[in-house]
């Protein structure tokens, strides 16, 4: 189940980061993107580098995993604009909950196991599919009508 995950962390990295050149910081608008990737980057490392005694000898594959999810959600407040702001915002959320959904997850696994935390997990998890598969959707609209 966890390399699942971790391929779909790795596939919604690559649909975010297809649909346009990332790294370009021209207004005001791309860095608070630079921002919210700084905030990312910094809550993925910072999760790792607390809580990696109780990883265990599961480090490595937490580690891996950590970077997947990181990336993925760089990718996601680095998508462009242009894709239409009600996407880009369902997408950001979606990402971010999906990063929650996998921090309660790992907390409950690795940390606090004695906390039942499967229904808040199972609630942000699925609540992150809706909202990534409604912004993608709402990109593929908005890009077909403006090619139109």
């Amino acid at each position: 189940m966890y390399l699942l995950c971790l391929i779909a962390q790795i596939l919604f990295s690559i649909v975010f980061t297809t649909e346009h050149p990332i790294f370009e910081f021209k207004n005001t608008r791309y860095w608070s993107q630079l921002a919210g990737s700084t905030f990312i980057l910094v809550y993925g490392v910072e999760f790792f580098v607390l809580n990696h005694e109780h990883f265990g000898s599961l480090q490595i594959p937490v580690l891996i995993y950590c970077i997947a999810i990181t990336f993925m959600g760089i990718a996601a407040v680095l998508r462009n604009l242009k894709s239409g702001s009600r996407s880009y915002f369902l997408i950001l959320a979606g990402a971010i909950l999906f990063i929650a959904s996998d921090s309660l997850l790992a907390s409950e696994k690795f940390i606090y196991p004695d906390m039942n935390l499967g229904i808040p997990v199972l609630v942000s998890y699925y609540a992150a599919i809706i909202l990534i598969s409604l912004g993608l959707v709402k990109a593929e609209v908005s890009g077909s009508t403006e090619n139109n």
